[in-house]
C-alpha cells in the first residue's frame, strides 16, 4: 500500500526566523510511504446470510514522513535563496518533511451479521451487522516547529477501539439502516 506526502510538505511556504536561526522549508524530493500489509482471517457462515469472522492484521509503515530538524550551512541552501533572504554565512537549522520513520501497526477484528426473514413475508427481512477492532501502533512524534523528538506513542488519527452496530430493515422497494 502507498500513502503519498501532504501538497503541504512538498510545497510550503519557506519562512525563516531570524531570532532562532530556523529555516522552515518544503521538501519536492518526498516519497510516498509504503505498508506492508498482511492479513489473516477466519469466517464462518452459519446460513447463507448468518456470518462470524476474525481478523488479525499487521502493517509495516516504512519511509513515514515526519518533520525533522538539520543543521546546514547556509551555502547548501542555494534553493532557498530566490524565495526568502538568508545570511551571506554559517549554519542554519533547517526544518522540513522526510521520509524518516518507521513503524508497525496491528490489531484484531470480528464482525458478525445476523439475517431473519420477516414471519410469512421472506421478501422483507431484518438483522443486525456489529464490528469490533483493537488497533495498536506506534511512531516517534517530532515538534513541527524545531523537528526535535518529543516522544513516542500512537500512530496520528488511530484510535485503539472501534465499534460499530447496524440495524437494517429490507424489501423489495424500501431498505432502511439504522448504524451507530
Amino acid at each position: 500500500t502507498l500513502g503519498r506526502p501532504q501538497l503541504d510538505d512538498l510545497t510550503t511556504s519557506v519562512r525563516f526566523d531570524e531570532e532562532q536561526n530556523i529555516l522552515y522549508g518544503y521538501n519536492e524530493k518526498l516519497r510516498p510511504y509504503s505498508a506492508y500489509n498482511l492479513d489473516i482471517a477466519w469466517e464462518e457462515y452459519a446460513s447463507d446470510n448468518n456470518r462470524f469472522a476474525i481478523n488479525a492484521f499487521s502493517k509495516f509503515l516504512d519511509d513515514y514522513i515526519v518533520y525533522v530538524n538539520e543543521t546546514k550551512p547556509v551555502s547548501e541552501l542555494a534553493a532557498y535563496n530566490g524565495s526568502i533572504s538568508l545570511p551571506d554565512a554559517g549554519e542554519v537549522t533547517l526544518v522540513s518533511a522526510k521520509n524518516a520513520e518507521q513503524s508497525w501497526l496491528y490489531g484484531i477484528e470480528t464482525s458478525a451479521e445476523i439475517d431473519m426473514t420477516w414471519p410469512g413475508n421472506p421478501q422483507n427481512h431484518f438483522g443486525v451487522v456489529g464490528i469490533v477492532s483493537y488497533t495498536r501502533g506506534k511512531v516517534r512524534y517530532y515538534n513541527t516547529d524545531t523537528g526535535e523528538l518529543l516522544s513516542v506513542k500512537g500512530l496520528p488519527f488511530l484510535s485503539p477501539w472501534l465499534a460499530n452496530l447496524t440495524t437494517y430493515w429490507e424489501s423489495y422497494d424500501l431498505s432502511v439502516r439504522l448504524s451507530v
